[in-house]
């Protein structure tokens, strides 16, 4: 299933989002330095939004949203 990726997805305001994404039904991975953060339910990967080779792994199967 494709998946929506939310970089920053375990911070006060990234939390929002990714609670909005489930309630839609969307399924959500998140980006985060702190995986134990991610909230559950949720696929967490680990990595920085720095580096290229993090940025890659969490963009696997992500769909594009129809508003981009």
């Amino acid at each position: 299933m494709p998946s929506s990726l939310v970089i920053g997805g375990a911070g006060r305001t990234g939390r929002h989002i990714v609670d909005r994404l489930r309630r839609d039904g969307a399924a959500v991975k998140v980006l985060s330095r702190n995986p134990d953060r991610v909230p559950d339910g949720v696929e967490a990967i680990t990595g920085d939004i720095t580096r290229p080779d993090s940025v890659a792994a969490a963009m696997r199967g992500v769909v594009r949203p129809s508003w981009l």
